[in-house]
């Protein structure tokens, strides 16, 4: 159980945090609890790979398979599996 000066210290510690303030770093805190990305929502190009890449692929992908919708989320999932394999190489 802790002291009331542990509480005090940590309560008055607490108050001078407010998070990030910048754009970025909001961005970069957005994924403080992301692991892999394979079950997220969005979709995060890692700082080791190319946006561009992922753009091109993901564009041929869609002309590929012209499936409204369908397209861009069988893409993305090809993205992340891509990702996996590449990941099992290192």
């Amino acid at each position: 159980m802790p002291t009331e000066l542990k509480s005090e210290t940590a309560r008055a510690n607490g108050a001078k945090s407010h998070g990030p303030i910048t754009t970025e770093g909001k961005e970069k805190s957005s994924k403080n609890a992301l692991k892999h990305g394979m079950t997220s929502r969005n979709t995060y190009i890692l700082e080791c790979e190319s946006a561009d890449e992922f753009k091109a692929f993901l564009a041929e992908h869609i002309s590929i398979h012209p499936r409204k919708g369908a397209g861009r989320a069988d893409a993305i999932a090809h993205w992340r599996i891509r990702l996996l394999s590449l990941a099992a190489c290192r």
